[in-house]
């Protein structure tokens, strides 16, 4: 079984280790203004952050340095980890981030089970949607090895409702220029 693991924390030096481990299939990091943000992928339960990166970060009120993200939405789980292997070689992590009205985040994560739930349709492989409190980053990577429900379940497409787009504004705090979209984060770490 594959594992995989959101963490934010915060540090005004703007990078992070990421460290050698056996047991790590893929890490990576990104930054958003004095938040840094760790994703990483490993069969062993256990493997925790410190066994994935350090920096100089600072700490949270109660002692903890990193706090772990809660995985609310993925278009794909494997059946096994051979399904799980990346084709592609060299791929570019990216990150995004958004935010989330407060009284929305229950609706905006029940949308998204919906989706997973009911819905067929071609999807990015490794996409998946992290939340700590009302901040929502994205997970995915380039090039996007895609995937369809037919090749997984055997089911027909069925297209994602037409007004997504407009359902999904709703849930979104405008950024300074009121734009209330996906903002891509700068990779760091090495």
């Amino acid at each position: 079984m594959i594992y995989k693991h959101m963490y934010c924390g915060y540090s005004d030096c703007r990078s992070v280790e990421l460290l050698e481990n056996d047991e790590i299939i893929t890490s990576s990091a990104a930054v958003y203004g004095n938040m840094i943000f760790v994703y990483f992928e490993s069969k062993n339960e256990a493997l925790g952050i410190n066994d994935v990166a350090k920096g100089n970060m600072k700490p949270f009120p109660d002692g903890g340095l990193w706090a772990e993200m809660v995985e609310i939405f993925h278009f794909f789980t494997p059946k096994n980890d051979e399904e799980w292997v990346r084709k592609t070689e060299n791929k570019t992590p990216q990150f995004r981030i958004n935010k989330i009205y407060m009284d929305k985040v229950a609706s905006y994560i029940y949308y998204h089970q919906q989706l997973q739930r009911d819905n067929q349709y071609n999807c990015d492989k490794f996409f998946s949607i992290f939340l700590y409190g009302n901040i929502g980053i994205i997970y995915g990577e380039s090039p996007v090895e895609s995937i369809t429900w037919q090749d997984i379940e055997g089911r027909p497409y069925t297209p994602i409702r037409q007004d997504w787009p407009q359902l999904m504004a709703e849930h979104f705090v405008p950024w300074e220029d009121g734009r209330k979209t996906w903002i891509e984060l700068e990779n760091i770490g090495k």
